[in-house]
């Protein structure tokens, strides 16, 4: 039976997170114009605060692509890797997060018991989630690795550089299609489980799935009206996005 939502403040929490005093469940705070974010894992038994980039109004993020806030499709797949692996079905796993943003993603993988996490994106949001990996460092066992590195999409050979990855997670990172075949070919590289998620807006989501047909076997469900695809590649066959 799933416990009921904490409702403590964060330990460690970010300088001035006004997120703490909201008190609404399941997270707290959910604009993006907040400074920082609490969020809960009440399968888990476990809280967590990241940091969030200034921003202006909601439109404004949207049409830059603003990694440095939490979107919607967050809520529910921290949802799901609550219900589907707390609390420690991640125990043993490598965990890559691409387009990581603020990492609130792959930081929950390493308090559900992953041995590494590796947060993922360009160059500008690396800083952030430097900050958010080092401000919830305590609240993981001292054995999980949690890693930030700088990776652009379509860049095959530096995907392979990062070894040993088994389950990747890409969430909210499908709104633009003129990054479709480059995403797909960064999944491609990695040949690991995936999770993409996403806030369905229009059927331009589609075109992406179908570059992944040839090569992913795939089963999607929603959670809270997010759209969630859970991937497995199928080696050595050519895909779509080549």
């Amino acid at each position: 039976m799933m416990k009921p939502p904490m409702e403590a403040h964060c330990e460690g929490c970010v300088a001035g997170c006004e997120a703490c005093e909201e008190g609404e469940g399941w997270y707290s705070g959910g604009r993006k114009t907040l400074t920082s974010r609490r969020f809960v894992l009440p399968r888990a038994g476990a809280s967590f605060c990241v940091a969030q980039g200034s921003g202006t109004s909601t439109a404004e993020l949207f049409a830059r692509g603003d990694g440095h806030v939490v979107w919607e499709a967050a809520d529910a797949v921290l949802r799901w890797l609550d219900d589907e692996y707390a609390p420690h079905g991640l125990c043993g796993r490598v965990v890559l997060e691409l387009g990581a943003g603020t990492g609130v993603c792959g930081l929950a993988c390493a308090l559900l018991g992953a041995s590494r996490v590796v947060l993922t994106d360009l160059p500008q949001a690396v800083p952030l989630l430097r900050r958010n990996a080092a401000g919830c460092a305590h609240l993981w066992p001292t054995a999980t690795r949690v890693e930030v590195a700088e990776l652009t999409w379509g860049d095959e050979a530096a995907a392979r550089a990062i070894e040993g990855v088994d389950l990747v997670l890409a969430c909210d990172c499908v709104y633009q299609p003129a990054h479709y075949r480059d995403l797909a070919r960064t999944l491609d590289a990695f040949e690991a489980e995936t999770i993409v998620a996403w806030l369905p807006r229009d059927k331009s989501e589609s075109a992406f799935l179908d570059l992944l047909r040839s090569r992913w076997t795939m089963e999607s469900f929603d959670v809270s009206g997010v759209r969630i695809c859970r991937a497995v590649c199928v080696p050595h066959v050519a895909s779509e996005s080549s």
